[in-house]
């Protein structure tokens, strides 16, 4: 392999860090990757770990000893969580976003990409230190968010299905899928109460998703009343999960009482007089 230059050298390791965030390069992988002694790693990495600091682009982290190695946090400063959420309250304040009573059109939010990405640092640094396993959404629009932070978590993304329980002869039966049992095994659901529709909808995950005792961060969309998330949280009772934090990008104000407690907000929305006003959630 040809030398590489000094420059070169550090945008290599800039690129294969932030690629993989969270996870452990040995200066040894680097080197046999780069063809750079260890020493001169060691001062790239310095130099790296400065400049991120100084421009609040994340953090490196180095482990000493022989198998010492460097991974990239993508911890990002307060002013940087407050600014971003700032930006999206404005955004979201076009009064042509309301489409219903306490509702705002987010779908060109749910499915921007550039931003998605952004507010899933911001969130995956507040538990980049909690281990976690795996991310954990319902089905449908929270999974481009939940996808974004358990990238940046270098987590698993786990998805639960969610399904309005009808009534047949008097007896109420879900609604099912074939493939779930077909393509994924033993499926274990729960029922629960939507505290927004004021119906039973059911949950399920299989059995496979989740190791039992694993780590695991929940991240929806949207709180309304909580009902979802409360049966989220108790279908992964059911598989021993500790949830070491509940982020939704948006709250609303209505109602005041929630099915849940101790989670976090990106943005709140809140109505009076028929509008709708859109400030920071608990998150800053």
């Amino acid at each position: 392999m040809e030398k590489l230059s000094k420059a070169a050298r550090a945008g290599a390791i800039v690129k294969v860090l932030i690629d993989s965030p969270n996870r452990m390069f040995t200066l040894s992988e680097l080197a046999e990757l780069l063809g750079a002694a260890k020493s001169s790693l060691s001062e790239d990495l310095s130099i790296i770990r400065a400049t991120f600091e100084k421009l609040d682009l994340g953090k490196l982290e180095t482990l000493a000893g022989v198998s010492g190695g460097v991974r990239f946090v993508p911890m990002r400063s307060q002013q940087y969580l407050v600014n971003l959420v700032r930006d999206l309250c404005s955004r979201l304040a076009d009064p042509s976003r309301k489409v219903g009573n306490g509702y705002l059109f987010l779908n060109d939010v749910l499915n921007d990409p550039q931003l998605l990405f952004k507010l899933a640092e911001a969130i995956a640094g507040r538990f980049v230190l909690a281990n976690v396993d795996a991310v954990v959404t319902v089905e449908t629009k929270g999974i481009p968010l939940a996808l974004s932070v358990a990238r940046h978590l270098s987590s698993q993304l786990v998805i639960a299905r969610r399904e309005i329980i009808f009534s047949e002869d008097g007896v109420p039966m879900p609604v099912t899928r074939q493939e779930s049992t077909v393509a994924e095994g033993a499926v274990l659901s729960v029922a629960f109460e939507s505290g927004s529709h004021r119906g039973v909808q059911s949950m399920s995950l299989p059995r496979r998703s989740l190791p039992q005792g694993a780590r695991v961060l929940i991240v929806d969309d949207f709180l309304r009343a909580g009902g979802t998330l409360r049966g989220l949280g108790d279908l992964l009772a059911e598989f021993s999960s500790t949830v070491v934090g509940t982020v939704v990008l948006v709250e609303s104000q209505k109602p005041s009482i929630k099915l849940i407690d101790d989670y976090l907000s990106v943005i709140k929305l809140g109505e009076a007089d028929g509008k709708i006003y859109v400030l920071p959630g608990n998150i800053i």
